[in-house]
């Protein structure tokens, strides 16, 4: 993939198909970069898609049935839906709960339970748009508030609940399925401009990209205790949260890359 002509590139969302390969987005502000592009295992980059170059393409998703990518434009208040196999971005929905609000609406991005959620940074809100049978946007519904910054999220396991990052006042919200939420780490957590966040087993994962202090950005990783049936998942996965004692990786902010310091 060649430089583009200009300094602000921004290179975003990822995401791995069944076939080992990688779609990521990438945003320079040029027409002839911007867009949806993909990474085949022989290690051949290309792009799949193009995107409006005045906007900002930032959270991707994947509907492996459907072969089908998803993709939030944080500007243009756009979810996007381009085939894997490339083609013409479709305005896939346009509703105003995606649109900004001054500065960054859609953001992250995730397929669950039949529909595209979203969250908008802007508004602080969490939005659902069901997929049609026929493939076509259902109406956007708005399924929490109040949540300041919000950035990335991640699906817990337990139905509709989430955990998500505020990335403007560096917090992590726990969002039940009612729309209430708890905060469960803060920035006395280590948490500056939190980002993306993901969940696997045990372990919550969340960059702190640092772009307002610019001063140790880092990866954090708390573990989460097995969460007992018999008792709130919410409320558990609250208290075990806000707990629990922040560690980050051994090559986390060490300079070195995640692949240099991985244990075999």
């Amino acid at each position: 993939m060649r430089a583009p002509p200009c300094t602000s590139t921004w290179p975003r969302a990822s995401v791995r198909s069944h076939d080992g390969t990688l779609y990521f987005l990438y945003a320079t502000g040029t027409a002839d970069l911007t867009g949806v592009w993909r990474l085949r295992p022989s290690g051949r980059a290309e792009r799949s898609a193009a995107l409006l170059a005045a906007g900002l393409p930032n959270g991707l998703a994947l509907e492996a049935r459907t072969r089908t990518l998803y993709v939030t434009d944080s500007t243009l208040g756009t979810v996007w839906r381009v085939p894997t196999g490339g083609g013409t971005a479709e305005a896939w929905s346009t509703d105003p709960a995606l649109a900004p609000a001054g500065f960054l609406g859609a953001n992250g991005l995730k397929i669950h339970n039949g529909a595209v959620w979203a969250t908008n940074l802007d508004k602080g809100t969490v939005v659902r748009v069901s997929i049609l049978a026929d493939g076509r946007s259902g109406t956007a519904r708005v399924t929490a508030t109040g949540l300041t910054g919000i950035d990335d999220f991640a699906f817990t396991g337990r139905g509709d609940q989430i955990i998500a990052v505020l990335d403007t006042v560096n917090e992590v919200a726990l969002v039940r399925p009612d729309g209430t939420h708890t905060i469960v780490l803060t920035a006395a957590h280590g948490l500056q401009g939190p980002t993306s966040i993901a969940l696997r087993g045990a372990t919550v994962y969340i960059p702190s990209a640092a772009y307002l202090t610019a001063k140790d950005p880092n990866l954090r990783s708390p573990s989460i205790s097995p969460i007992q049936p018999s008792r709130s998942a919410s409320a558990i996965l609250s208290r075990r949260l806000s707990r629990i004692s922040m560690r980050r990786p051994r090559w986390a902010g060490s300079g070195r890359s995640r692949e240099q310091r991985t244990p075999r």
